[in-house]
């Protein structure tokens, strides 16, 4: 039952989503809105993250099984796809790089502005 009451939550805060997407923020997904919502829900306490953890736990381990549509897909389109095979491998493959090169600077800078600030404050 109580899967069933975690899960209830998590459809809830999704079709809030929707309903906010649909009739005020258009240009934002209402998956992005329903996990703006959680969080809010999470940061004031309103609702508890091991109320919610069990699902959560449910929903990683199974993870596998909603890659399965997805996965049939591909293969149903699989003529189109190999023409331009190369060219995603490639793309994939350098925006994947590009990002852990980003990211890894960004955080670079993160730690140096945090280290620059704790001396100053020990100052």
């Amino acid at each position: 039952m109580k899967y069933f009451n975690q899960a209830s939550i998590i459809f809830f805060i999704y079709f809030l989503g929707i309903i906010i997407n649909n009739k005020l923020v258009n240009f934002i997904p209402a998956t992005i809105i329903g996990m703006l919502i959680l969080l809010l829900l999470f940061m004031f306490k309103i609702i508890s993250i091991n109320k919610m953890k069990d699902f959560s736990n449910f929903m990683l381990k199974n993870l596998s099984f909603f890659f399965i549509p997805s996965g049939v897909s591909l293969l149903k389109i699989w003529p189109l796809l190999k023409t331009i095979f190369i060219k995603i491998v490639f793309i994939s493959i350098t925006t994947t790089i590009l990002t852990m090169i980003v990211t890894g600077l960004f955080i670079d800078l993160l730690i140096k502005g945090c280290e620059k600030n704790n001396k100053t404050s020990k100052s």
